[in-house]
């Protein structure tokens, strides 16, 4: 009976080794993944997409404070709005915004980049991919920014 009681220890600490080896190695391929960066286009993406959210957002709130005031809000007023945004991104100040948030960017984990590039709403970008958010003194929106 003794020899059996051997087998059954040499074989439990068998088992007990493997796991760690197996626990150690998981530690590292997720360590390894949240290291990872991402690239130059992934930052450009996730850019992009912030700017469209906060776009879209805008011109939902501005559309919401002029139905409250009782003015008119058209298809064309709607259009006139999002040009208005489009011509703003051409300014030597958004170039100098959208280079900060490139360079950003590239120090984040690469999942933070894709959950970015995937979000729908501000709100989504500040609750599931961390982005922090500071709001705009005069309530006209929100600024994102990146997490330290």
């Amino acid at each position: 009976m003794p020899l059996f009681s051997e087998l059954t220890c040499f074989c439990l600490e068998g088992f007990l080794k493997m796991r760690l080896i197996l626990l150690g190695i998981l530690a590292i391929c997720m360590a390894s993944a949240c290291t990872k960066k991402p690239t130059a286009e992934e930052c450009q993406q996730a850019v992009t997409h912030i700017s469209d959210i906060l776009q879209k957002e805008a011109s939902e709130k501005m559309k919401q404070e002029l139905a409250r005031s009782g003015a008119p809000t058209s298809v064309d007023a709607g259009k006139g709005m999002a040009e208005a945004m489009k011509n703003m991104q051409g300014t030597e100040v958004w170039a100098h915004v959208r280079s900060a948030h490139l360079e950003e960017c590239s120090r984040q984990p690469q999942a933070r980049a894709s959950c970015i590039s995937n979000a729908t709403s501000v709100d989504e970008l500040i609750k599931t991919c961390g982005m922090k958010s500071t709001g705009d003194p005069r309530g006209n929106g929100v600024k994102l920014e990146w997490p330290e």
